[in-house]
């Protein structure tokens, strides 16, 4: 599949996230010829202490293509890397920080709103040797936690599956991409005792060249409104130590 995003700017970039799609016609905007590719992922993928990642948001995705209003600008930069090749990010410079196992999968971040969400078991993306045809099923919890002990619990019921290879441009350059779908429900807890929640799709492209995701597209469906919440994300410069 190829996906091209153009940009206005003249900096160097690299690689995120953008589409997703419980809307499947929605990531068919972004793509246009899919390519099989009988390579596998091996093994989680190694960063460095330094290795930095600038990423974008965008409310539409022809905003997101076109590299147009971008909504937000993140910067992560990794700071530790752990025994069992772990990491933390720094996010923007500090004191937010993302930390993920040694697969890539969230553990804990902490937020704009000082809030810390803590993933248990993980955020269960990510399951190595990773080849396109794999699909397992994920169950996790993530608690919203303020300095106070008021909490909600988040619940997420779904399937990951490894849908192919596909050819991605963003800001960043042009990528040889792994396609990864994450769909299901999710609960919140307590909610008048009975929780609420909705619907979930998330779909992220890892490039083993960038060592991360180049792209992502988020939709939520809220059952109790019928609110739909979308966000797509693309990377749009990265720097690694070693290469």
């Amino acid at each position: 599949m190829t996906m091209t995003f153009k940009s206005r700017h003249f900096i160097p970039l690299t690689v995120l996230f953008l589409a997703l799609g419980m809307l499947f016609n929605t990531t068919q905007v972004l793509a246009q010829a899919q390519t099989s590719d009988p390579s596998v992922i091996k093994e989680p993928l190694v960063l460095t202490i330094g290795d930095t990642f600038e990423y974008k948001g965008y409310r539409s995705m022809d905003d997101a293509k076109e590299d147009v209003n971008p909504r937000w600008t993140q910067v992560l930069k990794v700071t530790e890397v752990y025994e069992g090749r772990g990491f933390r990010f720094e996010i923007n410079g500090g004191p937010r920080y993302i930390i993920y196992n040694q697969a890539g999968n969230i553990l804990k971040r902490s937020r704009k709103d000082s809030t810390i969400r803590t993933y248990t078991p993980s955020s269960m993306l990510f399951k190595y040797p990773m080849k396109v045809g794999d699909e397992f099923p994920v169950s996790y919890y993530f608690d919203k936690s303020k300095v106070t002990p008021n909490k909600r619990t988040v619940r997420r019921e779904g399937i990951v599956r490894v849908v192919g290879w596909e050819e991605v441009t963003v800001p960043a350059g042009t990528f040889k991409a792994l396609r990864i779908e994450m769909s299901g429900e999710y609960k919140l807890f307590p909610r008048d005792q009975g929780g609420r929640g909705g619907t979930f799709v998330e779909t992220y492209w890892v490039s083993p060249k960038v060592k991360m995701r180049i792209v992502l597209s988020y939709r939520k469906y809220v059952w109790k409104n019928g609110t739909v919440k979308k966000h797509y994300f693309s990377l749009s410069s990265f720097n690694l130590v070693n290469q």
